[in-house]
Parts: structure tokens; sequence; C-alpha cells
């Protein structure tokens, strides 16, 4: 189903390395981080940049990550890229409805759409 696109937002991704972890604590997904135990009371957090486009789905508002797909089909989200991505977004994008196993409801952005928003920013840069 084709849903209308509000807007574009990219959340720069974090790294930093923390003190204060306990010595059973094993690799977990915890506040938006991920969190690995390097030993000594030592981890790595890191949390991954994201490209969240906010769309209109049948007069409800969602929210859609594309991050994925533009890092594996262009590399690393410069700052450069992102403008681009940015100022190409398409009026609207194919998405595909889903649920999880707890009966909720989310929207995936069609490869598709996709292909095509990336040719779009590919050609700006």
């Amino acid at each position: 189903m084709k849903a209308k696109t509000i807007s574009v937002t990219y959340e720069p991704g974090e790294y930093n390395l923390t003190q204060g972890h306990k010595g059973y604590e094993k690799k977990c997904y915890k506040n938006n981080h991920y969190i690995n135990p390097t030993g000594f009371g030592w981890a790595t957090e890191y949390k991954p940049s994201r490209i969240i486009v906010g769309v209109d789905v049948k007069g409800l508002y969602a929210e859609v990550w594309v991050d994925w797909f533009f890092k594996d089909n262009w590399g690393r989200l410069t700052t450069k890229r992102v403008k681009a991505i940015k100022a190409t977004l398409p009026d609207k994008i194919k998405v595909h409805e889903c649920e999880t196993h707890y009966g909720s409801t989310y929207y995936v952005a069609d490869e598709e759409s996709l292909k095509d928003w990336l040719k779009a920013a590919r050609a700006v840069k």
C-alpha cells in the first residue's frame, strides 16, 4: 500500500567505553544501545545511526526505519549523503504491513520504493 511521507529525521549513532559492569553481564541490547562487556568492569556501548521516515498510513502516523537500506547499498551515512537523502524525500513510498508476535502492527518500506529514492539521492550528490 502507498503511504504519504510526512517527515524524515536522522539520529546520529553513538559509541562509548563505559565502566561499572558486573562480571556476570552478557552481551545485550538495553535502552537502544548494544552492550558488549570487555572485562574488568569495562564494556563498549554503541547505538547505530538511524534514518526514520514518518508516514501517514490510512490516516494513522507510523515511523519506518530506512537506514538499513542506505547503509547496505550506499555505505556510511556521511553528512553529504544524509543531506541528499533528506532533500530527495519522495511524496509517497510503498509500505508493507507486518505484525509482531504480540499483535502490534508495524510497517516496512518496500525495496523498490527505496531503490528509486536511492537513485534520486545519488544524482544530487
